[in-house]
């Protein structure tokens, strides 16, 4: 619930080995901003906005900002997300 009735997930991590709660909010329908590291890449696939400088402040800040003052191009990635998120199963 919390997932679906935020503004967005923001993903600054600086290691990732799956990224589960990258998984979920793209399942919820959240638009996410995440860390550009290889595995939230795969399974994004392009579906989400990443953070190429995961140590820069303004960077974040700027695709936070972007979020906000676009939420119908916000809603339209989230959406593109849910798809995506749709072929992950436990069942895998």
């Amino acid at each position: 619930r919390l997932y679906s009735e935020c503004e967005g997930l923001l993903f600054p991590s600086l290691y990732e080995g799956l990224g589960l709660p990258v998984l979920e909010a793209m399942y919820a329908g959240a638009p996410v901003i995440a860390s550009s590291l290889p595995p939230v890449q795969e399974l994004s696939r392009g579906t989400i906005l990443l953070v190429e400088d995961i140590t820069s402040s303004r960077e974040w800040a700027a695709r936070v900002v972007g979020v906000l003052r676009d939420p119908a191009e916000a809603a339209r990635r989230a959406e593109t997300a849910r798809g995506q998120s749709e072929s992950y199963t436990w069942d895998g």
